[in-house]
């Protein structure tokens, strides 16, 4: 930055459409990515569908966060990136991939096929126009809680979705009967009965010490407490909003979701993350809409510390 004119930085604008759930999650993310390492302070507007028309039409924005409809059809990457493409928001053209783009379609046989899109690929990777991010929104991606690091979206010219970086949480999928658990059975030592001369004489236990309010994580290198869960139960049947006061790491970004109760889907709606002050606290909510089933859930809290560390802390909540 300092070799390109920018030593301390510079400002930009940020457009997107939804909620923190969506677009603008997205953008929050690269915002923090943007400030702790190259001095970019960004300004995150998650706009309604007819603010965003309007700033696009008149072109007042720096950086666009949009879903990329291409999926197995790469002659679709014309409306996104051909001159003049319809959602071509980057303004982008190239005589070269227009020309591509163009021949795709007359090519028939599976190999030339394939050499010619690998060439279109090429081109936008070098180029970036658009900047493929591996996110996807999560309400139109139904999949198991055990099924980990699936990333899977409409953008098909990188490796951001790869099968490869796919895993099973073995243990979570044993709990629910669904994944067979091949692992060997471990072998259990036994421990001889003592003789009655060698008995020991039993020591008096102590009664355990009540919890306090505030519950700990017990991560002396990650100090993570909760401080409180408003209503410590939610009531099914009926709109409960949940508040949570939680103390991080200075800095950190804090993120929690609600596994619901019965499906084990993660909610896209009951989310919410903020960044949390020189202080370490957090507060966050979101609401628990009244169709949800009774049953006990998963409260799932991220903690990224400004290092880049994530810890990823569960507790249930229970919805009655």
């Amino acid at each position: 930055m300092a070799e390109a004119g920018y030593a301390e930085g510079f400002k930009i604008s940020m457009l997107s459409f939804g909620s923190s759930g969506s677009s603008a999650g997205v953008n929050l993310v690269y915002a923090d990515i943007l400030r702790r390492n190259l001095k970019i302070e960004s300004e995150v507007n998650a706009l309604t569908s007819a603010e965003m028309a309007q700033r696009l039409k008149d072109n007042n924005y720096d950086m666009h966060t949009d879903i990329m409809y291409i999926g197995e059809d790469p002659i679709k990457l014309v409306k996104y990136f051909g001159t003049g493409g319809s959602s071509n928001t980057s303004h982008y053209s190239n005589p070269e991939l227009d020309n591509k783009l163009a021949e795709l379609d007359r090519i028939i046989a599976p190999e030339k096929r394939r050499e010619a899109i690998w060439d279109i690929e090429r081109i936008l990777l070098t180029d970036l126009p658009g900047l493929p991010t591996g996110t996807f929104i999560a309400n139109i991606m139904p999949y198991y809680n055990w099924v980990k690091n699936i990333r899977w979206n409409y953008t098909s010219y990188s490796n951001v979705c790869r099968w490869e970086d796919i895993w099973i949480d073995q243990s979570i999928a044993n709990q629910a009967g669904n994944v067979e658990d091949t692992s060997p059975t471990p072998t259990v030592a036994t421990t001889p009965t003592p003789t009655p001369s060698e008995q020991a004489t039993p020591t008096p236990t102590t009664a355990p010490t009540p919890m306090a309010t505030a519950e700990s994580y017990d991560r002396p290198d990650i100090p993570i407490v909760w401080e409180s869960i408003d209503p410590p139960e939610a009531k099914q049947g009926a709109s409960t909003v949940v508040t949570f006061k939680i103390t991080v790491p200075p800095g950190s970004t804090a993120a929690i979701l609600y596994i619901l109760p019965v499906s084990g889907t993660r909610s896209t709606s009951c989310v919410d993350n903020k960044v949390a002050g020189a202080d370490g606290k957090v507060t966050l909510s979101f609401s628990i809409n009244s169709h949800i089933s009774s049953g006990e859930g998963t409260l799932e809290l991220t903690v990224t510390q400004t290092n880049g560390t994530k810890t990823v802390v569960t507790r249930p909540y229970i919805n009655r």
